[in-house]
């Protein structure tokens, strides 16, 4: 955003934490396909991810409404989405 916001309001930091907004939004309308992807997907992203591990994150995420959890979870969606869209060779 440089030459575009004022550097003030560039660094400011008291920009708001949506976090919260967005995982209860992730939990509420995205549920069934971060299951879909824990439960039925796991393969796309096996090589990437620790699926044992993700699984106990996805327990914390759901029953404590966990950050640390939200945030791996955004970021396992965000590679399971692409890896589907993708046609990678096997490597």
């Amino acid at each position: 955003m440089e030459n575009i916001l004022p550097e003030k309001v560039r660094w400011r930091g008291s920009k708001a934490d949506l976090s919260t907004n967005l995982s209860n939004s992730l939990l509420n309308f995205e549920r069934t396909l971060l299951e879909k992807i824990l439960q039925e997907r796991s393969e796309l992203i096996e090589d990437y991810v620790d699926i044992p591990a993700l699984r106990k994150e996805y327990a914390s995420l759901v029953f404590h409404k966990s950050k640390d959890a939200f945030m791996k979870f955004w970021n396992v969606l965000t590679l399971a989405l692409w890896l589907e869209q993708t046609d990678l060779p096997n490597w």
